[in-house]
This record gives C-alpha cells, structure tokens and sequence, in this order.
C-alpha cells in the first residue's frame, strides 16, 4: 500500500527544525517559533473520536545469541 503507519503504545513526537508535533492518548500537541499554516478545501470540526491499533508483537528470543560471529 502507499501508506506510513507509525504506531507506538504510549507517544509519537515527531520533531524537525525546532517545530514538533506529539500524539499520546489524551492530546495532540504542535509547536513552532515560525509560521503555523494549514490549508484545506474544507474544514471540519467532528465530535471527539479515536481509532486505536493493535500493537504489533515482536518475536520472541528463544535462544540468547552466543556473541560469535563467523567471517569467510
């Protein structure tokens, strides 16, 4: 699919040049020292919603790696 999925249990801040955004289960922040600009064709204020998503599981480590590493 042509889509970025960022997914985090607790909080995604996502900062460049000094301006962030921030995204945790009780708010979304933004801050910048410059210009802040939004643009849409149109603009719609809805009641509050949330769209949570299943936490990826990460594979578990069965066996501790020995620490060896063969060269050829």
């Amino acid at each position: 699919e042509d889509e970025i999925k960022i997914i985090a249990k607790k909080k995604i801040t996502l900062n460049g040049g000094g301006s962030y955004i921030t995204l945790d289960a009780n708010a979304i922040e933004s801050a910048t020292a410059g210009d802040y600009r939004t643009q849409a064709g149109q603009y719609v204020r809805l009641e509050q919603a949330s769209n949570p998503e299943e936490f990826p599981s990460l594979a578990v480590i069965k066996k501790e790696p020995s620490g060896k590493f063969t060269f050829s």
